[in-house]
């Protein structure tokens, strides 16, 4: 006697419940990468520097008592890419106080974004200052309702494949009855 026939499963029934949690397994492992990939994980007000004027930007916020984060990166392609996320949010602001030459070619390819992208022409601690009140001056108006939109659509997805699962469950238990 099998283990199965002990609890009182039958062995057709229980190869076509293995089927079933392999294709959740996999609907699941495809659909969690998609989701995942591209997240925007930084703030919605940041300022972009590197390594020396990251320290005189962090300095200038302090200073100034503002609620800006300061993210420091080492290659333009990494700051492309943030670039990037500021066209799929319209409530992101940036400033660049280094990688010039990736802002302004990103803004060269995107002008809708020049409101959203301040790039600083140069490093020294008054332009990185003025671009800094440039940019928190930019803040006012903006509200994060947008983001909501996103949040709901994740919900809404998540509770389609819930029922999905939910109603492939009902319909084998009872094809057992």
């Amino acid at each position: 006697m099998s283990w199965m026939d002990r609890i009182g499963i039958k062995g057709e029934y229980f190869m076509k419940m293995n089927r079933l949690i392999l294709c959740i397994i996999v609907i699941l492992g495809v659909i969690s990468p998609i989701n995942g990939h591209g997240a925007d994980i930084t703030d919605n007000v940041i300022v972009i520097a590197d390594e020396t004027t990251g320290i005189i930007a962090k300095k200038n916020i302090d200073d100034l008592n503002l609620d800006i984060k300061v993210y420091e990166f080492a290659s333009e392609s990494d700051v492309y890419h943030q670039l990037e996320h500021a066209l799929t949010n319209p409530n992101k602001r940036i400033l660049l106080v280094s990688f010039q030459d990736t802002g302004n070619k990103f803004l060269d390819e995107h002008k809708e974004l020049s409101n959203q992208v301040i790039v600083c022409i140069d490093t020294d601690e008054e332009n990185i200052k003025n671009g800094i009140i440039q940019l928190n001056s930019t803040m006012c108006g903006t509200d994060d309702t947008n983001n909501l939109n996103i949040d709901y659509t994740t919900l809404i997805l998540i509770v389609v494949i819930i029922g999905l699962i939910s109603s492939i469950g009902i319909i084998f238990l009872k094809k057992k009855k």
